[in-house]
């Protein structure tokens, strides 16, 4: 079992000028996909789909 880590930054591309920093840490890689399809499925998700996403994930092993 391998600590996932997500980081990186949500860079809104408008006016606004808005970047959020994104740090999360999952035990190992299924809570990290469930984590992964709550947020596809989700309203932000949804609402947040057009901003751009500029992440690093480490510890995550191929299929």
């Amino acid at each position: 079992m391998s600590e996932i880590r997500l980081t990186g930054q949500l860079i809104c591309q408008d006016d606004s000028e808005i970047v959020w920093e994104v740090s999360e840490h999952f035990r190992d890689a299924e809570p990290f996909a469930l984590h992964q399809e709550r947020v596809r499925t989700s309203e932000w998700g949804r609402r947040t789909s057009e901003i751009k996403r500029s992440y690093a994930v480490t510890g995550l092993q191929p299929p």
